[in-house]
């Protein structure tokens, strides 16, 4: 028997080449990955890990002269799903305290029926960017149905918190507190006094697993947010209800366009009741045109008319000289120049005026 030493040498050689050059190429490898690009490959990995999330701050309320709220905010969710880890054709979520596997359209019908969004544009949400990781589903959902949605336990679906605007007190005085759009306060006190009522924002960082899950403990702040300040007017809810009130009647009776009152409290100068009508309901615009959301009371022209006779009469009044009963006659014969007299609260007082110079 002959055995060929020579050319198991070469095999054996072959082979330990063969093995020392995928070492050394996972050594270069291992080299350019924990030296050479150490520092690019960690940003990298930092960034598609690590996700920004804004803080919002809470905007500033508007109360009136005794602390009734007519603006407030209060808490809205928006739902939001990572469309890269949910499947088009099925998907598990809790149906009757039971974990189920579904159809998609399943889950996605019972989103909508909670949040009354369209279920083909949630559907199109979720089809339109495979590879993205954020899409909305719905948006401003209250906390009730943010409660209902998250009990789905739908595993590719979330949610993002931010303050809305509410108006409890409705059109009363929806005028003067004017209202907020989607571009920001557009009318009446929120825009006025927005420099007062806005918050500022925060920011803040987190990282997030591969399914999109934030890890524990990985939240860093970047900057605080702040609240907005609360703004007092002098109006009175329950006047300025009562003046509505009478306006809408009278301006319905007279078959008027529109109407206005204001009331003054005569020692302060205070306004407390800025009336117009028609009247908004800054939570539902469509109440009325947009002719009649903003305050005609502060923002319209008003025809010239005789504004000294009420300063004459605020005047006498503030002096004790005249009662709200005191009657008064005024008449312009000819050649009379006699003075004013005047009479005790109750009776009927005579103004006369001078005749008018002759050309």
């Amino acid at each position: 028997m002959i055995i060929n030493t020579r050319g198991g040498k070469r095999r054996l050689a072959l082979t330990v080449l063969t093995v020392f050059a995928i070492v050394g190429m996972f050594v270069v490898r291992l080299i350019d990955i924990q030296l050479v690009r150490a520092g690019e490959l960690t940003a990298d990995a930092e960034q598609r890990r690590t996700l920004p999330v804004t803080t919002y701050g809470v905007r500033g309320s508007i109360v009136d002269a005794n602390g009734v709220v007519l603006a407030d905010s209060v808490e809205r969710f928006d739902i939001t799903a990572a469309p890269k880890n949910a499947k088009l054709d099925e998907t598990w979520m809790t149906r009757d305290g039971k974990r189920v596997k579904v159809p998609t359209t399943v889950a996605i019908q019972a989103i909508a029926d909670l949040t009354g969004a369209d279920p083909n544009a949630i559907y199109q949400a979720l089809a339109g960017d495979r590879e993205s990781s954020f899409a909305y589903l719905a948006r401003t959902v209250t906390l009730e149905v943010f409660k209902k949605v998250r009990a789905l336990q739908i595993p590719w679906v979330y949610s993002e918190l931010h303050p809305a605007r509410t108006y409890p007190s409705g059109a009363i005085g929806g005028n003067l507190v004017g209202f907020i759009g989607t571009d920001g306060p557009l009318a009446g006190t929120e825009l006025k006094q927005d420099e007062c009522l806005g918050a500022t924002n925060g920011e803040s960082t987190y990282e997030s697993s591969a399914d999109g899950v934030r890890l524990p403990g990985s939240t860093v702040v970047q900057q605080e947010a702040k609240d907005g300040g609360t703004i007092h007017l002098t109006i009175d809810a329950d006047l300025q209800w009562y003046a509505q009130q009478v306006l809408a009647e009278q301006g319905a009776a007279l078959g008027a366009d529109w109407a206005t009152a204001m009331i003054v409290e005569v020692k302060t100068g205070r306004i407390v009741a800025g009336a117009d009508w028609p009247s908004v309901d800054p939570n539902d615009l469509d109440s009325v045109g947009n002719e009649e959301r903003g305050a005609r009371i502060f923002a319209s022209p008003f025809e010239p008319g005789s504004i000294m006779k009420v300063a004459t009469f605020a005047s006498l009044l503030d002096q004790g000289e005249i009662s709200p009963a005191t009657q008064v006659l005024a008449s312009t014969p000819r050649g009379c120049r006699r003075a004013a007299r005047s009479r005790t609260p109750g009776r009927t007082a005579t103004f006369r005026s001078p005749r008018p110079a002759s050309s």
